[in-house]
């Protein structure tokens, strides 16, 4: 197995998309935002692509003078029903800027979170709060894709400690 993987990068960010700075705590990323934005950047996401889901959350704690209870407290967040979109993609990997990748608090104690199934069901790899760096490109209609490299060591051991 490589010991690193590179890939292309697809940023989509969500608050530009909905003319938001951010996205509020507790909002379920739906695939119908997922396709808006993709549509809305001009860029297709598909197999082998590393998705960057930008919500805007860092930004917010920010520009709101405070961490608060970033790290775990109610967040922006992809919802379950994204899972089947996500899988469909054969994502290399999936990131975004909050401290738990799906929406907080969850809408159901009937459904899984959505990290359960990405990772345990679907091996994928996918990585916390890698995004705080990335900050909305400067220019309208910039093309919003970037080069991504990790250590595979996420997707092993997601895999392995579930055999």
């Amino acid at each position: 197995m490589a010991r690193f993987v590179a890939t292309r990068g697809v940023l989509l960010d969500l608050p530009r998309v909905k003319g938001v700075d951010w996205l509020e705590p507790g909002y379920a990323i739906t695939v119908d935002d997922l396709e808006a934005a993709a549509s809305a950047h001009s860029v297709a996401v598909g197999r082998g692509d590393a998705l960057l889901v930008r919500t805007g959350q860092m930004a917010m704690c920010r520009a709101r003078g405070g961490w608060g209870d970033y790290a775990g407290g109610d967040a922006p967040g992809l919802s379950f029903w994204t899972a089947e979109w996500i899988h469909r993609r054969e994502l290399a990997a999936l990131a975004t800027d909050t401290w738990g990748m799906e929406v907080g608090p969850t809408r159901s104690r009937h459904l899984p979170a959505a990290h359960q199934v990405l990772i345990r069901n679907m091996g994928s790899s996918w990585a916390r709060s890698s995004t705080s760096t990335l900050s909305p490109p400067t220019a309208r209609g910039t093309r919003s894709t970037s080069s991504y490299s990790s250590r595979r060591r996420c997707r092993s051991r997601a895999r392995s400690a579930h055999r």
